[in-house]
């Protein structure tokens, strides 16, 4: 969405904001006082001060594009919002293609198509690629692990079966 977000303005404010809104709205209705998870995006906190600078949940937003802005309200609707960096893997594109390779063949690396597009590396240029998760860490949240392995599991658990 974050593509679509910055090409038409209006549909992003429409998806990001005004939908999320209605979701809160409803639910305020319907259930009064539920208690939602929202899983959002870093993009609301725009490029690290400095390289390597790992983003914690006290950083204050900045956002790098329209859809990060987007982003701002849709994740405070709710009231008594608290933020937790939840472990993940920052991976690079040779990273990303090394582990498809790994996992699916040289077959499945030729369906891949490079091919470079200003618009969406100036969006993604705008996220930081580090995070403190300590406080995750400390409420049970676990690592990841590798790309690699995230990739197996996913075709584990939804690729092809043969019966």
């Amino acid at each position: 969405m974050s593509g679509a977000a910055e090409a038409d303005l209006e549909l992003g404010i429409r998806v990001n904001i005004d939908a999320t809104r209605q979701v809160f709205d409803t639910l305020r209705r319907v259930n009064p006082g539920v208690k939602v998870i929202f899983a959002s995006t870093t993009a609301v906190y725009g490029p690290p001060p400095s390289p390597g600078f790992p983003l914690a949940e006290a950083n204050a937003p900045q956002p790098g594009s329209s859809y990060g802005a987007q982003n701002i309200p849709a994740g405070s609707y709710g009231g008594g919002s608290r933020v937790v960096n939840l472990p993940g893997v920052t991976v690079s594109i040779p990273e990303m293609l090394a582990a498809l390779k790994a996992v699916g063949g040289q077959e499945a690396l030729d369906l891949v198509e490079e091919k470079r597009d200003a618009v969406t590396e100036r969006i993604v240029e705008t996220w930081p690629a580090k995070y403190d998760t300590a406080r995750a860490k400390q409420l049970g949240f676990t690592d990841d692990g590798t790309l690699e392995q995230t990739l197996k599991e996913y075709i584990e658990d939804y690729g092809s079966k043969k019966s």
